[in-house]
């Protein structure tokens, strides 16, 4: 009997595009075995999956490929021969290189959209033996730009009755309220803060909660007919309670890792990131104002 175990030479696990992927294979036996190669395969793909909710754009989803492969890289780490008994490591090392000119998007884990990328290791047995495997995933970054832009792009915003959208004419109208903010830049550099500050300046109704509300946005299709589906990423609670009016309120949300990743538009799918800011009142009445956001790495 044999096990396998992967070791990357980066705690971190995270990579770019062009550096070399590199680790150790550890293969442990009990006793002396013989087998039939040791094979190391690195791969990446980005899964696209279908949403019901798209259904006039069936034709279109299926014309686009549910998988596209971005890496696929094998090596033969052994030939055919016999393992000692005991621990024996193998080093690797494989160069992250794009195929078919797509480049490397960054590790992604979406609903509709994922992008990820592992390294699997085998020791083929035989026919008569199960083959031992193991697999691990690592992470990709898009490679870092030199300095952020010149100048941050900043959003003064205000929300009142009058500066939402009611979808639903029959709908109460919401209580009058007015709540001024600001972003500090809706050009965000993953790794840092999203920041701002909010102020309740007036309401005529109590206040149970200010939210804000992380939001994706991932389309999947050809260029000119995109499923797009939105989900919530994250939600934090800034505001609890009838928040004392003119009080400034900072907005800190920290990006997750996995869940978010640089703003993508490529030739099968796009993804793009906004947040909602959410006044509940106490009467259950909901109002949501939203701001797209361009995510990026510096």
């Amino acid at each position: 009997m044999v096990s396998v175990e992967l070791r990357l030479q980066r705690a971190s696990k995270v990579y770019r595009e062009g550096e070399l992927l590199c680790g150790v294979a550890a293969l442990t036996a009990r006793t002396e075995l013989r087998h039939e190669g040791v094979s190391l395969c690195v791969q990446g793909d980005v899964q696209l999956t279908h949403s019901g909710k798209s259904a006039g754009l069936v034709d279109s989803f299926y014309a686009t490929p549910k998988s596209l492969r971005l890496l696929h890289e094998t090596l033969e780490l052994a030939p055919p021969g016999r393992l000692p008994a005991g621990r024996t490591e193998v080093p690797f090392e494989v160069a992250l290189a794009a195929r078919h000119g797509r480049p490397l998007h960054e590790t992604y884990h979406g609903l509709y959209v994922s992008v990820q990328y592992t390294v699997a290791c085998e020791v083929r047995r035989g026919v008569l033996t199960r083959d031992a495997r193991a697999q691990l995933e690592f992470m990709v970054e898009a490679r870092r730009g030199a300095a952020p832009p010149a100048a941050e792009r900043p959003l003064q915003f205000l929300v009142s009755p009058s500066s939402l959208t009611r979808a639903d004419a029959a709908a109460a109208p919401p209580p009058r309220f007015r709540l001024r903010g600001r972003l500090d830049s809706t050009e965000c550099a993953l790794g840092e803060p999203l920041r701002g500050e909010l102020v309740l300046e007036s309401s005529e109704a109590p206040v149970r909660s200010i939210e804000l509300q992380l939001v994706r946005a991932e389309a999947c299709g050809r260029a000119d007919a995109l499923s797009r589906q939105c989900s919530e990423v994250q939600n934090i609670q800034i505001g609890l309670g009838d928040v004392p009016r003119g009080l400034a309120i900072p907005i800190h949300m920290v990006f997750p890792r996995l869940f978010t990743c640089a703003s993508v538009s490529a030739a099968h799918f796009q993804i793009d990131f906004s947040v909602n800011v959410v006044v509940v009142f106490k009467d259950d009445h909901l109002v949501s104002e939203n701001f797209p956001l361009k995510l990026t790495r510096y």
